[in-house]
């Protein structure tokens, strides 16, 4: 099993554990940042993950700090639903791969070094497909502009439309 395919596994089994309202130890409830505004759970598999969430309106930002650069956390919405608008900010030196599940959809990209495009593939059904800028699955992606940015990802349009109440994240900066 290549390491590509543990880490999707892992991804669908904090998936699977969040829907189910179970969280890992390490899981805490974000503060929010009004009296009306919701909180967020997160669960990460690793101690060394740091994953903030924190609300904005209709968008929900996600920063990930992580200092072995490979790592997934679960978000859930305490209450309700979550934002239509996810953004994810990766402080990492690289992403070579990047998860991101919701109801029955994995987004699967890789951002490879250089001027490269920006791969990207959708798992349904059990079927990986590849994906093109005009699916609903595409995710915009914006790599750093200077050493110590992140890597800013946005959740795709189908994520708005399925109304979520959790999802799921993987990330490797560099395979090793």
């Amino acid at each position: 099993m290549t390491r590509a395919n543990v880490f999707l596994r892992l991804s669908v089994l904090l998936a699977t554990a969040l829907v189910g309202g179970s969280l890992v130890a390490c899981a805490a409830p974000q503060p929010a940042a009004a009296p009306d505004a919701p909180e967020y759970l997160i669960a990460t598999d690793k101690t060394d993950n740091v994953v903030t969430a924190t609300a904005d309106g209709d968008r929900l930002l996600v920063e990930v700090h992580s200092a072995s650069g490979i790592g997934s956390a679960g978000v859930r919405a305490a209450q309700g639903q979550l934002p239509p608008s996810v953004t994810l900010r990766f402080y990492l030196a690289g992403l070579e791969q990047m998860t991101f599940a919701f109801g029955d959809a994995v987004v699967k990209l890789s951002v490879p070094s250089g001027d490269q495009p920006v791969l990207q593939s959708v798992v349904e059904a059990g079927q990986e497909s590849p994906l093109t800028p005009e699916s609903p699955y595409w995710m915009e992606v914006t790599k750093p502009a200077a050493a110590g940015d992140p890597f800013e990802v946005s959740a795709p349009p189908a994520f708005a439309a399925a109304a979520p109440s959790n999802f799921t994240l993987g990330w490797i900066d560099f395979y090793r």
